[in-house]
């Protein structure tokens, strides 16, 4: 099977199990990784990268915001439901997901490697294996907000992602080259005004070179992350959000 055709079959699988993004990248547009986070550290040979995500539902998102806003019985409780719905049942899914498309590139003869979609791997670092959030910039999904996230032009921040490395020469999607995504002159960085642990810098910059275009975002103190997920540089960043929220 040609690489054009397989990653149409890859694509088309991840929709037919609920998926709702699905995005290719070159290995090539990853060299800039830090050592040991490139795709071909982790498997030797790597050629392609795929990167699938799913949305997180509005109403798991509405009762996490009253979670943050409405300390008080039953609001307080609607962290629960982010916790369930927003991070563990999806990841589960995702972590599926990555299995199977997994299955169908080693049927064709391409060793592939499914990476979790969470928890890091480096608890204390709070730092993975790999990072999903590069590698979807890098198979074109969106681009990067000064939250650390991955914004994706219909949905923003509100994603979660797993990636599927593998020996496959897959046909590559173009990098995200839409408008501009975060605008901080607009929203006032309000991802760093709403974080609790106050972990984002207001000025400090990362910047990263993913297939020969830079990207910049917050740089963060991760120790100082609340270990269970709050969510509120997803909540409230502008980006893609729907007035159901």
């Amino acid at each position: 099977m040609n690489g054009n055709n397989l990653t149409l079959r890859v694509k088309e699988l991840a929709r037919q199990i609920e998926m709702d993004y699905a995005g290719v990248a070159p290995v090539e547009r990853l060299r800039n990784a830090p050592d040991g986070w490139r795709p071909a550290d982790i498997l030797s040979g790597a050629r392609s990268v795929v990167v699938i995500g799913i949305r997180i539902g509005q109403g798991v998102l509405y009762v996490q915001k009253r979670a943050n806003e409405e300390p008080r019985a039953p609001a307080k409780y609607g962290v629960y439901v982010y916790q369930s719905y927003g991070y563990n049942l999806l990841n589960d899914k995702l972590n599926l997901a990555a299995w199977e498309v997994a299955k169908v590139l080693e049927a064709e003869g391409y060793i592939t490697v499914p990476i979790p979609a969470s928890p890091p791997y480096d608890v204390r670092e709070r730092v993975g294996i790999f990072s999903h959030r590069h590698a979807a910039v890098a198979a074109g999904l969106g681009e990067f907000g000064w939250n650390n996230l991955l914004l994706i032009p219909n949905n923003g921040p509100r994603v979660r992602l797993v990636s599927v490395i593998t020996t496959a020469e897959l046909e590559p999607d173009p990098m995200y080259e839409g408008a501009q995504l975060c605008d901080p002159a607009t929203c006032g960085r309000i991802c760093v005004r709403v974080c609790p642990t106050l972990v984002l810098s207001q000025n400090k910059a990362v910047k990263f070179d993913i297939g020969g275009k830079v990207f910049q975002y917050s740089e963060i103190d991760r120790q100082y992350c609340l270990s269970a997920p709050c969510g509120r540089c997803l909540l409230y960043c502008p980006v893609g959000e729907t007035t159901s929220q």
